[in-house]
């Protein structure tokens, strides 16, 4: 799903939803949380492992993809307006990867040694970095001029250029990208294999199950999430870590709860609300700063969880300056897709490169923040945190993008520029 959202700014210019594509994605997203209900009411009567679970995830995302080669651009006439059809069927089947993965990866891993976790974050980071990678490859696209009406154009015969709004442009200006869509979404869909067998080969290798905790342990994870129930009188002398020698005795703890609600409003911002607003911000100043934002901001994602690998740094006050400072910029952000068409700094090369680096560093931020929440609640809680953990993710994630896809689609506070201008 996060390797669709970066060829977002060559879909924006090519289905008629336009710039309120995001939004639509985003609603999508969160329609399918679903999935986890369906997998927790399953693990709860006994009908699903957490195995079984990703290998039917990793089936769903292989059909998702292979309608997407196909046939992502399908449209179809849905209450009097056309609509991305089978790209809102196949982002939906995605979404369920992406989404019953929060609640099935992370206590899969609780399975194996602690160090684990951070190698599997940055994997998880990589589903962002190869197909940004693959975009930048792939380059943009600007068919903004073809879009303009005739009339109001004045195209001379000899040169091949045409005057626009007062400026001259040559048609040999127009951008076109090296490949395909259909050739990225093979790309994704070679991704999605090599993961289902990388996965399958973790789970049966007997070199990957001597990385496991002793099996004792491992039958208490197996069990945990069932027999789990919140103690809300806990004496002050408790609340202070949970055991991760004895995950039966896990509690909700103020520690637990802070970190379930920094990650909450990371997923809140990150996966629910501002992915939306990417067109609204970037795309008034040009096409090439929306490609630069979707692409480097996917790379940076990764970079964080990397740099989380090497420097961990846990504590209250670094957890909430980092919250704070990424917040602030993902406010400005905000600002700019509220005054959007006409953005501050808009005309000028600084303003392009400050909206560049602001959705670079924000995603960075909150990334890194996020990195270091999981890593702390799988250090104090192990498969019980990591299932709540997810739980949190999901509920900031649904809750951020129902929030603005309601706000994009039914207020007129974010506003469309001329495709002309």
């Amino acid at each position: 799903m996060t390797g669709l959202w970066v060829e977002l700014p060559h879909l924006t210019q090519k289905l008629p939803e336009s710039w309120a594509l995001g939004s639509y994605l985003t609603v999508m997203i969160q329609l399918a949380n679903v999935g986890p209900l369906i997998y927790w009411y399953a693990r709860v009567n006994k009908l699903c492992s957490e195995v079984v679970a990703i290998h039917v995830q990793m089936l769903i995302g292989t059909i998702a993809c292979i309608a997407l080669i196909g046939w992502w651009d399908v449209t179809l006439v849905i209450a009097g307006k056309e609509r991305s059809i089978v790209l809102y069927l196949a982002s939906y089947g995605l979404s369920i990867v992406d989404c019953t993965s929060s609640v099935v990866f992370l206590p899969y891993m609780a399975r194996f040694k602690g160090h684990h976790m951070t190698p599997y974050l940055i994997g998880e980071g990589l589903s962002g970095f190869l197909p940004s990678l693959v975009a930048l490859a792939q380059g943009i696209t600007d068919e903004s001029e073809a879009n303009c009406p005739n009339e109001e154009l004045n195209i001379t015969s000899d040169d091949e250029e045409f005057l626009l709004n007062d400026k001259i442009i040559s048609t040999s200006e127009q951008k076109h990208p090296r490949f395909s869509a259909n050739v990225f979404f093979i790309f994704l869909l070679v991704i999605l294999l090599v993961s289902w067998i990388a996965f399958t080969l973790m789970d049966q290798l007997s070199l990957c199950r001597s990385e496991r905790i002793d099996l004792e342990t491992d039958i208490e994870l197996e069990s945990a999430a069932e027999n789990f129930i919140p103690d809300k009188k806990i004496p002050p002398e408790e609340e202070v870590t949970c055991s991760e020698k004895n995950p039966g005795s896990f509690k909700f703890t103020r520690e637990f709860i802070w970190l379930l609600g920094l990650m909450a409003w990371g997923c809140f911002t990150t996966f629910g609300a501002m992915p939306s607003l990417q067109s609204y911000s970037c795309l008034p100043h040009s096409a090439d700063v929306f490609f630069y934002a979707v692409t480097l901001a996917g790379l940076a994602y990764p970079g964080a969880c990397t740099v989380g690998f090497f420097l961990e740094i846990r504590t209250p006050r670094v957890l909430n300056s980092l919250t704070l400072i990424g917040s602030g910029i993902g406010v400005y952000i905000l600002v700019c897709a509220v005054e959007s068409p006409y953005p501050p700094f808009l005309g000028t090369s600084y303003g392009s490169v400050i909206m560049v680096a602001s959705w670079v560093s924000y995603v960075a931020l909150i990334s890194y923040m996020k990195t270091m929440v999981s890593l702390e609640l799988n250090d104090k809680g192990g498969n019980q945190a990591m299932f709540w953990c997810g739980f949190a993710q999901q509920f900031g994630a649904a809750s951020g993008g129902a929030i603005i896809f309601c706000v994009i689609n039914y207020t007129n506070i974010f506003k469309e520029g001329d495709k002309c201008g």
